[in-house]
């Protein structure tokens, strides 16, 4: 009889092992889920970083000999009263994103590997 007693004893604590094993999974669970969906609906914030200006001529003309860049797109943005163009180096991949206006350019953006991942030609 001792010996069932014990047996039960321990099924009792695997039991109750493996339920707390259970609830701790489930509330893991629940905390990542809660995590994604605080973080997927957050606020936008405002950045701010080091952007480089110069007169206009001055802007296009390195993109243009310098790393013989060329302009694919442009926009405007009447807002800012202001336009974009991109320019790429179809040999390297490099591009610049710069924003400017009658006599001033900045440098948005630079970076490498440009494609058009999206079937639109550029």
């Amino acid at each position: 009889m001792e010996f069932s007693g014990s047996m039960s004893k321990i099924y009792s604590i695997m039991y109750l092992q493996l339920t707390v094993k259970y609830v701790m999974k489930y509330l893991y669970t629940l905390i990542a889920l809660w995590t994604f969906t605080v973080t997927a609906h957050s606020e936008p914030r405002e950045l701010s970083k080091r952007i480089i200006c110069d007169t206009r001529n001055s802007i296009f003309t390195q993109l243009i000999e310098d790393y013989k860049e060329q302009p694919v797109w442009h926009g405007v943005s009447p807002a800012q009263n202001t336009e974009l163009m991109l320019t790429v180096n179809k040999e390297t991949g490099a591009w610049t994103l710069i924003e400017y206006a009658a006599d001033w350019a900045c440098v948005l953006g630079v970076g490498e590997n440009s494609s058009s991942r999206w079937g639109i030609s550029i």
